[in-house]
């Protein structure tokens, strides 16, 4: 994978899902960032993951104020 990646990549077998998720200040961009290089890098080697891939982005409830306040969230 290039750049900057998720804190975690999992394969849930029973659920035949893929989790990425990514914890974050509030830097909403660099998550986007993380997930998405994370996300592509799973696609080149596994292609069936195709619509099976949740995305999270994790931050704290100060930081969600703080961003809901700024009109982001």
């Amino acid at each position: 994978m290039r750049g900057k990646c998720a804190d975690f990549l999992g394969y849930h077998p029973q659920l035949d899902e893929w989790l990425i998720p990514e914890s974050k200040g509030s830097d909403m961009d660099a998550a986007y960032e993380q997930l998405n290089n994370t996300m592509k890098g799973l696609l080149a080697k596994q292609s069936v993951a195709r619509g099976k891939i949740v995305l999270q982005v994790h931050i704290s409830s100060q930081n969600y104020t703080f961003l809901s306040r700024d009109g982001m969230a």
